[in-house]
């Protein structure tokens, strides 16, 4: 199974993404090698977005959650939505 991981990305936590993104796709890869979803998912896409919004803006709906599914490509699409402030007080663990 091919495996992406890319992000939408707030520039004030872009290092410590690129960071975390390089140990959370090294584990993956290795996890998803080996393992079949049928022949429907050929590819997993992951889009973790992390932004801080101004409150109107998270109300008029930018950079909502989705889990998408396109059986033309067999590829599935998952944009999760990290808390801005979450992530920056985070650790390592």
């Amino acid at each position: 199974m091919k495996f992406f991981l890319s992000g939408e990305i707030d520039e004030s936590v872009s290092k410590q993404f690129q960071e975390a993104s390089s140990v959370v796709r090294l584990k993956l890869e290795e996890f998803l090698k080996e393992r079949s979803y049928g022949s429907e998912v050929n590819e997993l896409n992951i889009i973790p977005i992390i932004v801080d919004l101004p409150e109107e803006m998270d109300k008029q709906g930018w950079y909502k959650e989705r889990k998408l599914f396109k059986r033309a490509t067999h590829s599935s699409d998952f944009r999760l939505r990290i808390n801005h402030q979450d992530f920056l007080n985070g650790n390592n663990k």
